[in-house]
């Protein structure tokens, strides 16, 4: 049984340039060149691949990454995606890999744009950052871009660890949840709310996980390919969280499972060193 996903590109004979990234789960990989020659994946890449055929060509292909079944694929499409965006490639894909969010309106976000992300995770981690965004947002518009800035920070922070900034950036998220009044994260099921002033101004919760809103059990939704969510968040968060899911660790990509476990994590530290003050 084959236990890896492949990634690949599909390149242009005459000049070595990649036209498409793709992945795929058959084996030999090379299986799904047929499949794009019958059936390409976008109309842009049908144009491509004609444009071949008449001079008697078709497109070569080329495995990019090897990725282990308990590894995170979608990291790896979506780091040759962007690669290739910034290699130059003539890319062909309408959407930006693992997320499938459309290259075209990515390309036209800028930084500071709220764009929706699709992300898979395992359940636990999906429903403690669900957790998280609806306590946090609690009673507030859904224009606010208080959970926004809080995930932007406590990435950042993820992003110094084991390095000379990271004490600085603690503290300045630790600053941040002082100035905001968040929350601090629970243990045990449905804890009862329970509220503290800071110093500052506002309030901290306290609440358990798994947890009810409204009688609504939120967790994410699961389809055959994982447990999913969708997450509005800055185009620049959505480019952080990439730059880190796609950081190679022990031989293998980060993933975003463990991206966002770690700033739960480090959110939950914070919360509870300020409850405890």
């Amino acid at each position: 049984m084959n236990k890896m996903t492949y990634i690949y590109a599909l390149v242009d004979p005459r000049t070595q340039v990649p036209h498409y990234i793709g992945k795929t789960v058959q084996h030999p990989p090379q299986k799904r060149l047929k499949q794009h020659l019958l059936k390409p994946a976008s109309e842009e890449l049908g144009v491509w691949v004609n444009e071949l055929k008449t001079i008697n060509l078709k497109p070569e292909f080329k495995v990019l990454e090897t990725v282990p079944l308990d590894a995170d694929w979608r990291a790896a499409e979506i780091y040759w995606i962007r690669y290739g965006l910034v290699q130059g490639w003539c890319l062909k894909n309408r959407a930006s890999g693992g997320d499938n969010y459309p290259l075209e309106l990515l390309a036209k976000a800028k930084p500071d744009d709220i764009i929706p992300r699709l992300i898979y995770a395992n359940e636990d981690t999906l429903s403690l950052l669900t957790s998280i965004n609806c306590y946090i947002m609690r009673g507030k518009r859904a224009e606010d871009n208080t959970f926004r800035d809080v995930l932007h920070q406590v990435l950042l922070l993820a992003q110094a660890e084991n390095t000379s900034q990271f004490i600085e950036i603690d503290q300045d998220f630790h600053n941040h949840i002082l100035t905001n009044g968040i929350i601090q994260l629970g243990r045990g099921w449905r804890v009862p709310l329970m509220k503290k002033q800071n110093l500052v101004g506002g309030e901290f919760l306290a609440v358990g996980k798994p947890f009810t809103i409204n009688g609504i059990s939120i967790a994410g939704r699961w389809d055959k390919a994982g447990w999913r969510m969708t997450i509005k968040m800055y185009k620049k968060t959505s480019e952080l969280l990439d730059s880190l899911a796609t950081q190679i660790l022990n031989e293998q990509r980060r993933g975003y499972d463990n991206v966002l476990q770690r700033a739960s994590e480090l959110m939950s530290k914070t919360f509870d060193e300020i409850v405890a003050m």
